[in-house]
This record gives structure tokens, sequence and C-alpha cells, in this order.
């Protein structure tokens, strides 16, 4: 959950780094000094197959995750 104001402050999903676009926003809005909360709870389960976004467009997740990771480490 966030804030909308804070999404659109940020400038809401960035759809060039479509399919996951989540973690870049989310990566945005941490850097934006965001509060950022990680439970270490499962609350919810899922399972990934090939038709599903996380199994057909994971080689163009990785690079758009690697992009997220720099943003933090530099």
């Amino acid at each position: 959950m966030y804030r909308r104001e804070t999404v659109i402050a940020a400038g809401g999903y960035n759809k060039i780094y479509e399919p996951c676009e989540d973690l870049e926003l989310f990566s945005r809005l941490i850097l934006r000094g965001a509060i950022g909360l990680v439970i270490p709870e499962t609350l919810t389960a899922y399972r990934v197959h090939g038709t599903s976004i996380s199994g057909s467009q994971v080689l163009k997740q990785i690079p758009d995750a690697r992009v997220c990771d720099l943003q933090f480490s530099s």
C-alpha cells in the first residue's frame, strides 16, 4: 500500500520498465525518502507458470531489476 499523492509526486509508474514497473516505482519512492516496510510474514502465495507475467517475461524483468538495483548502489 502507498499514498496516492506520494506516487503522483514521484511521477507514477514508468511504462519503460514493464513488466516490473512496480519494482522501479518502489525504488524511486524509497530513494525519495518514502518509508518502506518489509513484513517478515508471508501474507499471500502465488504460483508462477509459463503464461503468467513472472513466468513469461522473466528475461525482460532481469535487466530492469538490475537498473533498480543500480539506483540503490549509487
